[in-house]
């Protein structure tokens, strides 16, 4: 929390627009995807969960478009390794 105060207290000193991430977004363009949803949307689950998920979907995209098949089941599992003295084992020689 001290890192949001941080920044609030920058924006006050320099006099920049603070965000008030409890308004309503309203959305300019398109139109909600589903009828029966309410259209009620905070600006902080906008900018939390619609641009936070489009940055990882865009990442995502990033990765399988620069790595084949084998390299991304390598990756996935070596993820389930543990990472305890993951440098000692490393050796140049095995890539």
């Amino acid at each position: 929390m001290g890192a949001i105060k941080d920044v609030k207290n920058f924006c006050v000193s320099n006099v920049i627009d603070i965000l008030d991430f409890n308004t309503q977004y309203l959305r300019t363009r398109g139109k909600p995807r589903h009828k029966n949803v309410d259209t009620f949307v905070t600006m902080e689950n906008r900018f939390r969960y619609d641009i936070f998920t489009t940055a990882i979907d865009f990442q995502l995209q990033e990765l399988n478009n620069r790595l084949c098949d084998l390299t991304m089941e390598l990756i996935i599992f070596s993820s389930a390794l543990s990472l305890k003295d993951v440098f000692k084992s490393f050796k140049v020689d095995y890539i």
